[in-house]
């Protein structure tokens, strides 16, 4: 029976071959870049993608990026990947919303300064470093997606997995600060506005805090970031500002004044530090994809797949057809691997391209290099050359180089097409693998 394949994770190493650069990629914005990615990922969990490929771009030579292309929109869920706005225009609609609110008074008592400096300047700013400390978890963890995840992407992914969930996070978690930042904003303009088009005066008032020193520092020391332009407040503002219930009334034209610190507060302390890690985060996060996208393989793989594709033989192509195996050729003094299905023979050593290619690969790795009869490599007449395939034998080689890897092509109870025939012949001699059939009856046990 086959042997099933250990669990094994292996490091991320970077590729040699720069033809999995693709300028695609590269020329999309960062947002829809990451969500046609994971698209492309997703798409490669197909078994049969390869076959489609093929099929596709049959005797074709597409150029990489109009195949990439076409191939993707081909992806349900493509649509959803377009970077929208919407979000953004409808956070700052909000936050303009919630200024107002905050603003609104009657006239007899003036705004309190703890309320906006509370809510638009404290808060965001310990939010801003509570992302930071998110944004070193997220990128260091892998798993279970958070339900916001699942919000977004469900129509996007059918599944998600670990490779897609140490990349979402990092990226749900970016979006969110620009989310962050034009919440922010519009609660800087509806400020502005409210301050041009209404009479505001402001003052601190509070049940704990009694009018002290340390308050006027406090206030002082709140307005040291922008002071070289914006002098800090006045004595006589100081004074004036600690407004509690039973006051006879208030100066309402020297307390306005304050709208410009407030102003600067919630820019130097709410919008910049949010600005500044947003950026941050799409500097870091560019790198990270990029560096997926190098060591993952599977622009390679695609890549290698055009290539098969593209070599596919046509009908005058002639070769040499060999005679079929005898049964005795059909022995233990191979070492078996069927390709992507079940095949029914007890000496199978193993099922490989059903699996994560990167398991597959560390178990040849540590296999090959004890085998020494030849390999072969068993497949259907009802598949297609696929370049994973390829990277099977290439493994094989890097570990093993003494080894000789043969392809056997099996009936599958059916008369194998000269079609088929041909591509599996070109795909043996393209990569220096010795080729034969074998009738399904053989591939059974049984004779002739």
């Amino acid at each position: 029976m086959s042997t099933l394949l250990p669990d094994y994770r292996l490091p991320e190493k970077r590729l040699p071959d720069n033809r999995s650069r693709i300028p695609y990629f590269s020329g999309l914005p960062l947002s829809r870049r990451v969500l046609v990615w994971l698209l492309f990922r997703h798409s490669l969990d197909d078994s049969q993608w390869q076959a489609r490929v093929c099929q596709q771009f049959h005797n074709q030579n597409p150029e990489p990026d109009a195949a990439l292309q076409w191939w993707l929109q081909q992806q349900p869920g493509y649509e959803l990947t377009a970077t929208r706005l919407p979000m953004l225009l409808l956070a700052a609609v909000m936050g303009a919303l919630v200024v107002v609110g905050a603003c609104s008074y009657s006239g007899a008592a003036p705004i309190n300064l703890w309320l906006l400096l509370g809510l638009f300047a404290f808060l965001p700013l310990l939010m801003t470093v509570l992302a930071c400390w998110g944004w070193r978890n997220a990128r260091q963890s892998s798993g279970t997606l958070p339900v916001m995840a699942h919000l977004m992407f469900r129509p996007l992914l059918s599944h998600t997995s670990g490779w897609s969930a140490s990349l979402i996070k990092p990226f749900l978690l970016w979006r969110m600060q620009w989310l962050a930042v034009a919440f922010q904003l519009g609660v800087v303009v509806g400020f502005l506005l409210l301050a041009l088009f209404q009479d505001l005066a402001f003052a601190w008032s509070s049940t704990l805090v009694e009018r002290g020193g340390w308050m006027d520092d406090f206030l002082v020391l709140l307005s040291t970031p922008w002071n070289w332009f914006l002098p800090a407040p006045s004595e006589a503002l100081l004074t004036h500002s600690h407004f509690y219930r039973g006051s006879e009334g208030f100066d309402a034209e020297l307390l306005r004044q304050w709208w410009s610190y407030i102003a600067m507060a919630m820019i130097t302390y709410g919008l910049l530090p949010r600005v500044f890690l947003a950026l941050w985060m799409r500097q870091t996060l560019t790198k990270q994809v990029n560096r997926e996208m190098h060591n993952s393989g599977d622009l390679e793989r695609f890549w290698r797949a055009l290539k098969t594709s593209a070599d596919a033989p046509n009908a005058t192509l002639e070769l040499e057809r060999k005679p079929l195996l005898t049964a005795a050729e059909w022995s233990d003094s191979h070492i078996q691997l069927a390709w992507q299905w079940q095949p029914e023979s007890s000496t199978v050593e193993a099922v490989l391209g059903l699996q994560n290619w990167q398991q597959e690969k560390q178990w040849l790795q540590e296999q090959a290099a004890h085998w020494e009869q030849p390999v072969t490599l068993l497949v259907t007449s009802k598949q297609v050359p696929t370049a994973e395939l390829a990277d099977v034998a290439d493994a094989i080689r890097a570990t093993n180089s003494n080894l000789a890897i043969e392809l056997w092509l099996l009936s599958d109870g059916q008369e194998i097409s000269e079609g088929a025939r041909k591509s599996w012949q070109l795909f043996a001699r393209n990569h220096g693998l010795a080729f034969a059939e074998k009738e399904s009856a053989e591939r059974e046990g049984g004779e002739p």
